[in-house]
């Protein structure tokens, strides 16, 4: 029986490319501590995570071509701001703790309770050049109902618009703080301004990852199944609520440092986004962190 030649090249050509099975399992890019460390889980069902301090990147991975992956994220990490709360009762009646993760990796800043259309009051949420982030990061003031956030490119501090305090329009995001909580969790959300849609994995041939638009490599850690049964059991939930376009993932987190002994923090919905003429008072940041030491960052999974 004769075969013809561009159907044969063809097998030749899908024989030589990696199957799903193959290029799934989880991958490593080292830091400077465990912490620091970023997490790359490529699924056999085509739904990639990247896990990194402070949250993850989910979305969809495709062969583009022999050894080439393409990973694109999925449209819902839109959000600047997400905010978190729980019930503790080592908070006293009166007071609210607030633990900020990311937020020091941009210049951000929050107010509180403001009812009317006089023009609000913003604080820093850190000082100038702050570089000591021991975790978690929080702080503790009297209960409040609202809270705004908002966030700029350049810094509070050198930015010559920010000399009279008094600042043009601003994208501001408000959320209402329920009676039920009192510990609460704002996360900064830096991909949603910035990074990569999508990125470009190249399958060396020890079965490593390049990462084509950083040019960092994610060494190959372990297979999908090796894994422990709590994580399996978490990527397969996050890979089912992607695919259904539900993102149920991100509804409640846990602090690492936890260990399961306190309830998650469930997240809570923001009541509006509008541009608004701001004030900011630079001298009262609300956590002063400067120190020598290199910052030091925990997880939220």
């Amino acid at each position: 029986m004769k075969i013809k030649f561009p159907i044969l090249i063809f097998f030749l050509l899908v024989a030589n490319l990696p199957s799903r099975a193959q290029i799934a399992g989880s991958y490593t890019l080292p830091g400077g501590d465990a912490m620091s460390a970023t997490h790359l889980y490529i699924l056999s069902d085509n739904v990639y995570v990247f896990s990194y301090f402070g949250g993850m990147d989910i979305g969809k991975w495709k062969l583009q071509s022999d050894n080439v992956l393409e990973l694109t994220r999925a449209d819902f990490y839109d959000e600047e701001f997400k905010v978190y709360g729980r019930q503790s009762s080592a908070i006293k009646k009166d007071s609210i703790s607030i633990q900020f993760s990311r937020c020091e990796d941009r210049a951000t800043a929050i107010s509180f309770d403001n009812y009317t259309n006089q023009r609000l009051m913003f604080y820093p949420m850190f000082n100038e050049k702050a570089n000591c982030f021991a975790s978690p990061i929080k702080k503790n003031i009297r209960k409040t109902k609202q809270i705004h956030l908002f966030c700029q490119p350049n810094e509070f501090y050198s930015d010559p618009s920010f000399i009279d305090q008094v600042i043009d329009k601003k994208k501001i995001q408000t959320f209402d703080l329920p009676n039920q909580f009192n510990e609460f969790l704002i996360v900064f959300n830096k991909k949603a301004k910035s990074g990569y849609k999508t990125v470009h994995m190249i399958l060396n041939e020890k079965g490593d990852l390049f990462q084509a638009e950083s040019g960092r490599t994610f060494r190959r850690s372990g297979n999908i199944f090796d894994l422990p049964e709590e994580d399996k059991k978490g990527l397969k939930e996050i890979s089912e609520a992607l695919k259904s376009k539900e993102n149920k993932h991100n509804d409640t987190v846990y602090d690492s440092e936890d260990d399961g002994k306190q309830a998650g923090f469930k997240k809570i919905s923001k009541i509006k986004e509008d541009w608004r003429k701001i004030n900011i008072d630079t001298t009262h940041p609300v956590i002063t962190s400067l120190c020598d030491q290199p910052s030091q960052r925990r997880s939220y999974r």
